[in-house]
């Protein structure tokens, strides 16, 4: 439902309909396009298939460089992290990694709040919530192969999270507005889950007894869990070694040469931004490496969702259709790629409670951050001191949130936690069949939900 709160906000009772939208000719209220949120340097009359072209092009690149910038610079550097700081797979994955793919939410949403005064932001998270917790955890499970045996518990405790994330976000939007205590006790949720976090390992060994079996069978391994939480990886034995440029690739033939050459200049900006701890001058550099790859990754997913919006625009694509399909892919890239590197890697924990954990990051930190700085921005002026949306439609995206996440549970405990091609297939069925009702939805085939489009502003 990326786009389905922005666009049906602007309802003829709003009090603030001004701030969303603008009025027809005729007087009535009407949904401002998702292009006119972005630079006017790709905003004409559709269709442009000029424009479609370019953006095709430029959003490929874009799709380049994010791969580049996630597996060269920032899984690396969670990973060197996490030896440093003894941190267990699964913790680094709801953590520090799910921070790090939740950076363009965050970015996105605090523009939306604090300069646009739109819900452009919220729409964003809420679409690409059901995309982690489907698509990419599917995408996981096609590339696992034979199979990678997950342990119940980090898995039950991070979808724990995530449904109280969520209960707590439809108590405080029941007015339809949220206060700056209401944002704050979201922040204070965020910090004790990341505190929780932390101490997984002291709650495991008080909670779980070793030897014992689970009563369930459900939570009964098919085979060995190999923890790789105790067993420490080398990375710069195991590791891929840093791009070369002097020496192109003499293995995987033409493409691999192709490959490289287009991979050659965003390789050559990110060697002068961002330090590789891979390399050994650099190697300590682990975290402002992380925090610099933070930044191009909310850099290059903000430009990427720019060209996916004017790609749809000029293909006569709704907006809230986008939003539920391109745009909420759109801004879970650094998701998907990060978990696909990890889990190709082995590590099926933290590509899990990455796609899960993003989620609960999102919710408690990147839209409680700018909700609240715009309340204390205007504390003092009880008229506009909170942020007032339409809480109608995110109920609606909040309860289809709430069957994703019980159903992908109910698969994790049917399928006995065994990341697997089974449960890949499944869990990407079953986002096709969310994407094809949502679609419905949004064109307002069931009920009315999405007003009509604005016309195109001058520009």
């Amino acid at each position: 439902m990326a786009l389905l709160l922005r666009k049906s906000i602007i309802t003829k009772f709003h009090p603030l309909s001004a701030w969303y939208g603008r009025l027809t000719k005729n007087g009535e209220n009407c949904t401002v396009l998702a292009i006119e949120e972005y630079p006017n340097w790709f905003t004409a009359q559709p269709p442009r298939w000029d424009f479609v072209l370019i953006c095709f092009l430029i959003s490929a690149y874009l799709f380049l460089g994010l791969a580049v910038v996630c597996d060269g610079f920032c899984v690396p550097a969670v990973e060197k992290l996490r030896n440093q700081w003894h941190l267990p797979y699964d913790v680094t994955g709801a953590t520090l990694m799910a921070g790090a793919t939740s950076a363009p939410e965050f970015f996105i949403h605090l523009y939306a709040t604090i300069i646009t005064k739109s819900d452009m932001g919220i729409g964003t998270i809420m679409g690409s919530a059901v995309f982690n917790g489907l698509a990419i955890i599917g995408l996981c499970g096609l590339v696992a192969g034979a199979g990678i045996q997950l342990d119940w518990w980090p898995i039950s405790r991070d979808i724990l999270w995530y449904i109280f994330a969520i209960a707590a976000l439809t108590a405080f939007i029941y007015d339809g507005r949220i206060e700056w205590w209401e944002a704050t006790t979201l922040i204070i949720l965020f910090v004790v889950n990341t505190f929780s976090l932390f101490l997984d390992r002291k709650l495991q060994r008080a909670w779980r007894k070793p030897g014992r079996k689970c009563v369930c069978p459900c939570f009964r391994p098919k085979g060995e869990v190999f923890d790789l939480l105790d067993h420490e990886v080398d990375e710069d034995e195991n590791g891929e070694p840093p791009f070369n440029f002097c020496r192109c690739p003499k293995e995987g033939g033409c493409c691999a040469i192709f490959l490289w050459i287009l991979s050659y200049p965003w390789e050559c900006i990110f060697f002068l931004t961002v330090p590789n701890c891979k390399r050994k001058l650099t190697r300590k550099c682990a975290l402002l490496c992380f925090l610099l790859s933070i930044g191009w990754i909310a850099i290059l997913t903000y430009l990427l969702s720019w060209m996916i919006t004017v790609i749809g625009f000029n293909i006569f694509v709704p907006d809230s259709v986008m939003g539920i399909t391109f745009l909420a892919a759109g801004t879970s890239i650094p998701e998907m790629i990060s978990s696909y590197i990890v889990a190709r890697k082995g590590y099926g924990s933290m590509a899990v409670c990455n796609a899960i954990g993003s989620n609960s990051v999102d919710i408690l930190f990147c839209l409680a951050t700018p909700w609240l700085i715009r309340s204390l921005t205007n504390y003092h002026d009880p008229e506009v001191n909170f942020v007032d949306f339409n809480s109608k439609a995110l109920y609606q995206s909040t309860g289809i949130l709430f069957v994703c996440i019980l159903v992908l549970y109910l698969i994790f405990m049917i399928n006995r936690f065994h990341l697997n091609i089974t449960l890949g297939i499944f869990c990407m069925s079953m986002f096709i069949c969310y994407v094809v009702f949502a679609s419905l939805i949004e064109l307002n085939v069931f009920f009315e939900v999405n007003l009509p489009n604005c016309p195109l502003s001058d520009q």
